[in-house]
């Protein structure tokens, strides 16, 4: 460790600090500034990028999920096998015949 590192105990307050602001962000929106308008906007959730970093944050941190009937990732998990199986009606594999 270099003599110029940081305490345990201030880098545990700064991952608090980190995880409580990612947390606000979801919970409760964040603003943003629209190029466009050049107004600042309250959005109702996180924009992609902050959901990129609470990805990263949660991977780096090894937080995971095991999906279940009771919890979100289940439910995520269902959709994405009920969007699979309607598009393997129609897949690459078979042939759609229209009629004029």
């Amino acid at each position: 460790m270099s003599a110029n590192a940081a305490s345990e105990s201030a880098l545990g307050r700064l991952h608090e600090a980190v995880a409580e602001e990612l947390l606000k962000r979801l919970k409760f929106g964040e603003v943003i500034y629209d190029t466009k308008s050049g107004e600042m906007i309250q959005m109702p959730g996180c924009c992609p990028a902050t959901l990129s970093v609470i990805t990263r944050f949660l991977d780096s941190n090894d937080i995971t999920c095991v999906a279940d009937a009771t919890n979100a990732i289940g439910d995520l998990q269902r959709e994405l096998a009920e969007k699979r199986s309607r598009k393997g009606r129609f897949g690459k594999d078979q042939k759609v015949v229209n009629f004029k």
